[in-house]
C-alpha cells in the first residue's frame, strides 16, 4: 500500500516505467497502489 508521508512531501516510485510523484494533496482517495498505477498509465 501507499506508506503515509508529512505533508508536503513527495513520494517518488517507479511504477511499470513511469516515475509517480504525486503531492498527498492530489492522491485524494486513490491512495492503493494500483489504483495509483491505473493513474499513472492512463
Amino acid at each position: 500500500g501507499y506508506r503515509r508521508q508529512v505533508d508536503g512531501q513527495h513520494d517518488r516510485r517507479n511504477l511499470g516505467g513511469v516515475i509517480v510523484n504525486p503531492r498527498k494533496s492530489d492522491l485524494y482517495a486513490f491512495a492503493e497502489t494500483d489504483r495509483l498505477i491505473i493513474l499513472a498509465r492512463e
